[in-house]
């Protein structure tokens, strides 16, 4: 499909769901997908549409389509007609209203209605003292796990010194992490909304640690350990617990994409190195993964946790050399 085709079919696409839902948006991904393309190459061809995705009357890209616009036109005649009908409606409703809220005089709740409430705030506040403490001990059982295999991992190296283990002690030089920072997006999508915006401002933040890697000399010598954020662990415990290995720089990245498109064109711009691993976090306790979220990402938008949640399991036919599924500890 040419490029006009693909513009007219975004255009069309664009009229029906103003026709159907008025100048109301319509999400550039739900668009792209519709129209057979990525967000990502919507972003890039066709970024002149937006504002009408934004709600912007389309009317002016129809000047050869005289019965679209004459469609719009009697459409917005008629929402014009129904939004007057509401107006009047609580008009009505708000006079009906006040009036009786004058007549009316002011009451207290009743004793018992007081004490039913603060039961509930009481218990609704103990069931989430109790789930924060489950948690907490959860932590305290991975920490001390966690000590007891590096006493273990200890001992063995004392035990079998020159033994030829692929292991070496790490530094800043020979394993490199790359965490996305997406604070002031998660700030700014609870300003505005736009979940378009955040998703832009994650592909530029995947796309610069894409681009540091690039400059790296030789990335015949790299493994890149990719971090698929399912928002339900740590990526900075997942790098504590990554091995630097002799003669290789390890790179682990957190990379919060989940489609095999976009997971392939990241492996596109990895194509050079030494090897790419993906790691996937899971939980089988609906309870954990849900506290997770509350405790630990309550900033993230809601779309991207659900995008997560539903995201599939990667496949070695996508271009992985390897897929490391690990059980989280509830951290």
């Amino acid at each position: 499909m040419s490029k006009q085709d693909t513009r007219s079919r975004l255009i069309e696409l664009i009229k029906e769901h103003q026709l159907e839902n008025g100048l109301t948006k319509l999400a550039t991904g739900q668009l792209s997908m519709l129209a057979g393309i990525t967000r990502q190459t919507f972003s890039r061809y066709y970024d002149d549409l937006k504002p009408y995705c934004q709600g912007q009357s389309i009317t002016s890209l129809l000047s050869d389509d005289p019965e679209s616009t004459k469609d719009f036109l009697v459409k917005r005649e008629q929402d014009v007609t129904a939004l007057q009908g509401e107006i009047d409606a609580l008009k009505k409703r708000h006079k009906k209203e006040l009036e009786q809220a004058i007549d009316k005089r002011i009451t207290s709740l009743m004793n018992s209605d007081i004490i039913s409430f603060e039961a509930n705030e009481v218990t609704t506040l103990l069931a989430n003292q109790s789930l924060h403490n489950e948690m907490l001990k959860q932590k305290i059982t991975g920490l001390e796990l966690k000590q007891a295999r590096m006493q273990m991992s200890e001992s063995v190296a004392e035990l079998s010194p020159g033994s030829g283990n692929n292991y070496i002690a790490k530094n800043a030089k020979n394993l490199i992490s790359f965490p996305l920072d997406m604070r002031k997006a998660n700030l700014a999508f609870k300003k505005d909304e736009d979940f378009d915006k955040y998703e832009d401002a994650k592909d530029l933040a995947i796309q610069s640690i894409l681009d540091s890697l690039k400059k790296f000399p030789d990335p015949s010598n790299i493994e890149v350990h990719l971090f698929q954020e399912r928002y339900i662990s740590s990526f900075a415990k997942f790098t504590e617990e990554l091995q630097a290995k002799p003669g290789k720089i390890v790179v682990a990245i957190q990379l919060p994409i989940f489609s095999q498109e976009e997971l392939g064109q990241v492996l596109f711009h990895l194509k050079l190195m030494n090897k790419v691993a993906i790691h996937i976090p899971f939980n089988p306790s609906e309870a954990i993964v849900a506290a997770a979220k509350k405790f630990n990402f309550r900033d993230v938008p809601e779309e991207e946790l659900t995008d997560a949640s539903k995201a599939k399991t990667p496949q070695t036919t996508w271009g992985f050399d390897e897929i490391r599924l690990f059980k989280t500890r509830g951290e």
